[in-house]
């Protein structure tokens, strides 16, 4: 592989391989039936994706930020517990053995690492001015934790869950300031 090959600039590059004949065209799949508790309306649909990538995001990104400005450059040692610093640590080194691309540890966070870190009582008052009520915000996130998981692995969600994930996830990028409800 000759990098300079495949050195597009990012914006262009899903135009670049679709133009050398890179094309896909996928029949809609079905999504798998439980087998258990079935739930008929279950489906897929790309924008709970979406909007989980979004709100995760902006949460690790608001996590570094807040926390670094609370420890600085120490903010990993001194705002991260041990346990979940060790699981970045590991999950960081996974990636460089394989050789695949490394990232900063916030993005080896997972989900409940980011409602811990926000509610943790000596973190808490750096994002108070976003979230107001830390039992609001944790259990938002502990309510999208199961839909998150299912998208994740590829199940689908039910009426219930797209609601939960909507109203949910509509609070939550709100306080964020990424949301906004359309009239």
């Amino acid at each position: 592989m000759n990098a300079e090959l495949i050195a597009f600039a990012p914006n262009t590059y899903s135009e670049v391989t679709f133009s050398a004949g890179f094309r896909f065209s996928l029949a809609m799949i079905e999504p798998p039936r439980a087998i258990e508790a079935e739930d008929p309306g279950a489906v897929y649909d790309p924008m709970h994706w979406t909007i989980l990538l979004t709100l995760e995001n902006t949460l690790r990104r608001l996590v570094e930020k807040e926390l670094r400005a609370l420890a600085g450059d120490a903010w990993l040692k001194r705002r991260v517990p041990g346990d979940v610093r060790n699981r970045w640590v590991e999950r960081q080194a996974e990636e460089r053995a394989a050789g695949r691309p490394v990232y900063e540890f916030i993005h080896y966070a997972d989900f409940m690492d980011l409602a811990q870190l926000i509610c943790q009582k000596d973190n808490w008052p750096a994002f108070l001015h976003i979230f107001t009520k830390k039992d609001d915000f944790r259990i938002s996130l502990e309510r999208l934790h199961p839909i998150r998981k299912d998208i994740a692995h590829g199940r689908p969600i039910g009426r219930a869950g797209t609601l939960i994930l909507v109203s949910e996830a509509t609070r939550v990028l709100q306080a964020l300031q990424v949301a906004r409800l359309l009239p």
